[in-house]
């Protein structure tokens, strides 16, 4: 593995144990050929979950997120545009792990 690989890898296994109490124990019981694929689609449900958990953001703008986070799983845009975007309109009343993820 690349450096950067070990990196992300680690971040995704730190992010787990941060937003997720249950998956956070069951993933790393996999084999280990499926803890990565897993843990990874795991955290990407948990994004969808993000935006539709702020308590602040309007429902027009959480279908709007929607909209963008599923077009860059579509690969029809660039992860940064979403992340730069919803991080700037994610409520400071969801936890700092919501944020970094």
């Amino acid at each position: 593995m690349t450096a950067a690989l070990d990196q992300a890898l680690a971040w995704q296994q730190q992010s787990l144990q941060l937003v997720s109490r249950t998956f956070a124990l069951t993933i790393p019981q996999l084999p280990e050929a499926l803890r990565a694929a897993v843990g990874n689609g795991y955290l990407l449900c948990r994004i969808a979950d993000t935006i539709e958990d702020d308590p602040v953001m309007p429902w027009e703008e959480k279908a709007h997120w929607q909209q963008v986070f599923l077009q860059v799983v579509e690969g029809q845009v660039e992860p940064a545009v979403f992340a730069e975007g919803f991080a700037a309109q994610l409520s400071a009343d969801m936890p700092e792990a919501e944020h970094d993820l």
